[in-house]
């Protein structure tokens, strides 16, 4: 329902030290503060007032990255490193963006239609 932030992959943050997306785990879900909203079509998100404007909102999926001990440890690292995350996240940017996907899943020709109900 309500807007997402607008950063490139290696800028989740518009500001160099906080108060960007990863802080808002530490600020919002980290206290308890992102409250949680039921739409209309019964799916759910989270919000935080970051007072004024729309509230700063998250889904699910991000909402577990604080849920689970082992990716929260990551988060809060990132969250205190922000040039090493730059760095990392613009590496796996770039692997996922040029290396395609050859060699990931079995090329298959022709198959039937008894065949592709098979697999």
């Amino acid at each position: 329902e309500n807007p997402w932030y607008a950063f490139d992959p290696a800028h989740w943050n518009v500001y160099e030290h906080g108060l960007g997306y990863l802080s808002v785990y530490e600020m919002g879900a980290g206290r308890g503060q992102m409250t949680e909203r039921e739409l209309p079509n019964g799916k759910r998100q989270y919000e935080m007032s970051l007072g004024g404007g729309e509230p700063f909102m998250m889904l699910i999926s991000d909402m577990a990255l604080w849920w689970d001990k082992e990716f929260r440890k990551h988060v809060q690292y990132y969250d205190r490193h922000r040039r090493e995350f730059k760095r990392d996240a613009a590496v796996a940017w770039v692997k996922l963006t040029e290396l395609g996907c050859e060699g990931l899943v079995p090329e298959t020709t022709d198959l039937g239609a008894g065949e592709i109900g098979a697999r």
